[in-house]
């Protein structure tokens, strides 16, 4: 908007500046309410995880010592939303497996659908119903 030739609300702090409403820092930039989320960190201390629609756009971390699997329910158990990812760390000593429940479809480039070491990071991206893609630091 102009007031006497001068714009007004284009600078870093008007409504579309950097720090304004639909700016980087405001509430439809970039760090604002309707922004980039970060995947925020769930730490896991259970053998067994069955995943849930809870588990949507998290990081899982999980610190067992010993062996963990991560199960994904078919569509008719849970109502996974369209392009659903997971992420999950193996904080711990133990592997992580992942497992598909009845019907689901497991896609992965591995010998195995298995963190290959401490702190290995694998995604699970559902690709689309009962099919999911494992991809990351698998063992090989």
């Amino acid at each position: 908007m102009k007031i006497n030739g001068v714009t007004i609300g284009s600078g870093t702090s008007g409504t579309s500046g950097s720090s304004g409403s639909s700016g980087t820092s405001g509430s439809s930039g970039t760090s604002g309410s309707s922004g980039i989320n970060a995947f925020p960190v769930v730490t896991y201390t259970a053998t067994s995880i069955t995943l849930g629609t809870g588990d949507a756009s998290e990081y899982l971390r999980t610190t067992s010592a010993t062996a963990v699997t991560a199960a994904i329910p078919p569509q008719s158990s849970v109502t996974w939303a369209t392009d659903t990812e997971i992420i999950i760390e193996q904080a711990g000593a133990g592997k992580v497996t992942i497992s598909g429940g009845t019907g689901v479809t497991l896609n992965y480039n591995s010998t195995s659908p298995s963190t290959a070491d401490q702190y290995a990071v694998i995604g699970l991206k559902r690709v689309s119903e009962n099919v999911w893609t494992l991809f990351g630091d698998l063992t090989q």
